[in-house]
C-alpha cells in the first residue's frame, strides 16, 4: 500500500513540475529565507496580476543586504522565485541588488515556462520595492529638521501610505512604475484579471473580491477602474462601474479614479484627438501588449479583422513608462506577430504619466475635502477644544499640501 501511495506522489510530482528544470524542482522543494523580520529596514508587500502577492523583509547593513525574508501566498513558482531572489541578493550592496532583472531569475532556473515568467518579475518588483523604500526613509531621515519646518518636497507633501489600490491589472505597468519612483506609496496594490471587461459577471466578481482583501487592511481603497467602458453589462446596463463600488463601501473611504477606461487614465479625449490628428486609431496601453492574451481572449482572426482595419490610423500605443524600446528590441517577433493579427501597424507615442498621477490625487483630495466637512459639522459652534483645533489644522494642512502636489505634477 505504501508503494502504491509513493508511486502516486512521483506521478503527481511529475505532472505538476513538468516544464520546470532541477534547479526549479529543489529551489521549490527547500525554499530559503522564508519568515518575517522584526523591525525591518524595510518593508512591502506587492500583488501581482495573477493575484500571488510577496511580502519582503529587508535589515540593511552597512548599505549591504544584512538579512532578507519573505512572506507569500503565491504558486510553487511564486515561491521559488522569491526564495532565489532573496538567496542570489543577501549580503549583496544595494547596488548590487537593484541590477537583478526578472531575465536573470528566468536564466537561472533554464528557462521558466510562459505562464510562470510574470513570477520572476513580482519577486524581482517586490525586491526593488522594498530598496527604494529603504532609501527613500534613509534620505528622509537625514534632514528630519528641516522636514519639518519646510514640507516642500513632493513626497512631503502628499501620500497614499494609508491606502490600498484596487485596479485593473491592465494598469500595472504604469502603477507598478509609479511605486518604484516613490510616488504611489500606498499600503498595497491589488490587481484585477486584466481584459475582463469583455466578461462582466467575472470583473465583478473578481473587483469584489479584491476590495475585500483592501478592507482588510485600510478604510481608504482607490479603484483604479474606468466607468463607461470597463464594465458595460448588457444583461444589466444599470449595474455600472459606480454601483458595484459604492455598494462596497459601507464604513469606509472608496472613491474611484475619475475615467472612463485605461487610455482615459493616460490622456483626456482632447489630448488624444490632437495626437492622432483626427485619424481613427486604435489606442493601446502596455498592458495590452503584455496581458493580450487576457485581453482578446475570446477574439479570433475572423473578429479581429472585423475590428481592427477599419483604424486606419492604425494602433497608437501611449508609452509614459520607456516601454517600447526595451519591449520591441527583446520581443520583435511579439510586436510583428500582434501587428500581424490585427492587420494595422503599431507605433508608439511617449507620453507622461501627469494625468494619471493627478487622478489618484484627485482621489486622496475628495477624501479629505469630505473628512473635513464631516469634521466641521460635528464641531460644536462654541468652545473648541486644543484637540478638535489641532485634528481640525491637520486635516487643512494635509489638504493644501495634497493640492499643491497636484499643481506641481
Amino acid at each position: 500500500m505504501t508503494n502504491d501511495i509513493d508511486k502516486i506522489a512521483q506521478t503527481l510530482q511529475q505532472v505538476i513540475f513538468r516544464g520546470y528544470s532541477e534547479k526549479f524542482k529543489e529551489e521549490f522543494s527547500n525554499p530559503q529565507n522564508i519568515g518575517k523580520i522584526e523591525n525591518a529596514d524595510s518593508q512591502v508587500s506587492i500583488t501581482g496580476v495573477c493575484g500571488d502577492t510577496i511580502e519582503m523583509y529587508l535589515a540593511i547593513k552597512d548599505e549591504r543586504i544584512d538579512d532578507i525574508k519573505f512572506m507569500t501566498d503565491g504558486c510553487g513558482a511564486t515561491i521559488a522565485c522569491a526564495s532565489y531572489v532573496a538567496r542570489a541578493v543577501k549580503g549583496k550592496t544595494i547596488e548590487e541588488a537593484l541590477l537583478m532583472k526578472p531575465e536573470g531569475v528566468d536564466s537561472y532556473f533554464e528557462g521558466l515556462p510562459e505562464e510562470s515568467k510574470h513570477c520572476a518579475k513580482l519577486a524581482i518588483d517586490t525586491l526593488k520595492a522594498a530598496l527604494n523604500m529603504y532609501e527613500s526613509k534613509e534620505q528622509k531621515s537625514k534632514f528630519p529638521f528641516r522636514r519639518e519646518k519646510r514640507k516642500t518636497q513632493m513626497e512631503e507633501r502628499l501620500s497614499f501610505r494609508d491606502y490600498v489600490i484596487v485596479s485593473c491589472g491592465t494598469l500595472a505597468p504604469e502603477l507598478n512604475y509609479l511605486r518604484k519612483q516613490g510616488f504611489l506609496d500606498a499600503k498595497r496594490i491589488l490587481y484585477t484579471t486584466p481584459g475582463r471587461h469583455e466578461v462582466p459577471k467575472e470583473l465583478e466578481s473578481q473587483l469584489i473580491q479584491k476590495i475585500d482583501i483592501a478592507k482588510e487592511h485600510s478604510r481608504e481603497i482607490i479603484i483604479v477602474y474606468g466607468g463607461k467602458f470597463c464594465h458595460a453589462n448588457i444583461d444589466n446596463p444599470y449595474r455600472t462601474m459606480d454601483t458595484i463600488v459604492q455598494e462596497q463601501g459601507t464604513g469606509i473611504s472608496i472613491s474611484r479614479i475619475n475615467a472612463t477606461h485605461c487610455m482615459d487614465m493616460l490622456t483626456d479625449e482632447k489630448e488624444r484627438e490632437k495626437i492622432s490628428s483626427g485619424q481613427k486609431v486604435w489606442w493601446l496601453t502596455p498592458g495590452w501588449i503584455i496581458y493580450r492574451d487576457y485581453v482578446f481572449q475570446d477574439w479570433d482572426k475572423g473578429k479581429a479583422n472585423e475590428n481592427f482595419p477599419q483604424h486606419t490610423g492604425g494602433a497608437l500605443l501611449l508609452d509614459g513608462i520607456d516601454f517600447w524600446d526595451k519591449y520591441s528590441q527583446e520581443h520583435p517577433e511579439k510586436i510583428l506577430e500582434f501587428s500581424d493579427w490585427m492587420g494595422i501597424e503599431i507605433r508608439p507615442h511617449k507620453i507622461k504619466l501627469d494625468r494619471l498621477k493627478n487622478l489618484l490625487l484627485d482621489c486622496v483630495t475628495s477624501d479629505l475635502e469630505r473628512e473635513l466637512s464631516e469634521l466641521k459639522s460635528r464641531l460644536p459652534a462654541h468652545s473648541l477644544k486644543p484637540p478638535m483645533i489641532q485634528q481640525l489644522e491637520d486635516l487643512e494642512e494635509k489638504l493644501e499640501n495634497v493640492k499643491q502636489a497636484r499643481q506641481s505634477v
